[in-house]
């Protein structure tokens, strides 16, 4: 009797152990967590920045200014951090930091940050702007929140003029604007002895930007005109 007793229990005893074993979980079972995923935006933040000129004269005073984009095809409503920085051969001149609130419609513009710098030295200056400087806000494109314009200070380049084996003058240094200058609603094509021997006619850098040649020191060079309304064919309408 004792003996059927001792089987009894440790029958018991076996079947209970399975079952704690079937209701154990192990870290394998638990459901992983899933990665949350970023939100899927059509709006598209773009930096505009605009200068008068990519060419000022020394000591010129000149607006700069910074300007938002919505390249997209959805309105955006956010807050915007931006920095704004002129520099010069690493050498920060200017720099400017801040958040503002920005409600965009798809294909719209708006004025985040101007002021004026006066070009002292010569030499290349680099105009860069950054927005959503900490990638907090989702976008249907996520590596053109940054753009650097260059400036460029030339210095004057006297040219003597070119004289045959008997002294006597046969072309003289100059620059030609077959418009008259800087004439936005005229097309025109600008010629030089420098770096556009051929000819380089206006032409539009945007599509409210036209890039006007000019002479300016003998030279042409490039002037940033933002039209009224549009631009077509190098010029303003």
């Amino acid at each position: 009797m004792k003996k059927l007793l001792f089987v009894v229990l440790l029958f018991l005893v076996a079947c209970g152990t399975a079952t704690d074993g079937d209701n154990e979980t192990t870290d394998d079972d638990e459901t992983p967590e899933q990665p949350i995923e970023r939100e899927q935006s059509k709006a598209d933040l773009v930096p505009q920045l605009n200068t008068e000129t990519l060419y000022p004269d020394l000591n010129q005073e000149m607006r700069l200014w910074l300007g938002l984009f919505n390249k997209g095809f959805q309105k955006m409503d956010e807050d915007i951090t931006y920095t704004f920085t002129l520099s010069k051969a690493g050498t920060v001149l200017h720099e400017h930091s801040d958040t503002v609130r920005a409600t965009l419609f798809a294909s719209t513009e708006m004025d985040l940050y101007e002021t004026t710098y006066t070009f002292d030295s010569y030499g290349q200056y680099d105009l860069t702007a950054k927005i959503d400087t900490e990638d907090v806000i989702f976008e249907h494109k996520e590596n053109n929140n940054n753009k650097t314009v260059t400036i460029f200070v030339n210095e004057p380049v006297v040219e003597e003029p070119e004289v045959d084996e008997e002294g006597v003058v046969v072309k003289l240094p100059g620059c030609t604007d077959t418009d008259g200058g800087k004439d936005d609603d005229e097309f025109g094509t600008c010629t030089d002895e420098k770096s556009f021997i051929n000819g380089r006619a206006d032409f539009c850098s945007g599509d409210e930007e036209l890039a006007e040649m000019v002479c300016r020191n003998d030279a042409c060079q490039i002037d940033i005109i933002i039209c009224e309304n549009v631009c077509r064919d190098g010029v303003c309408l």
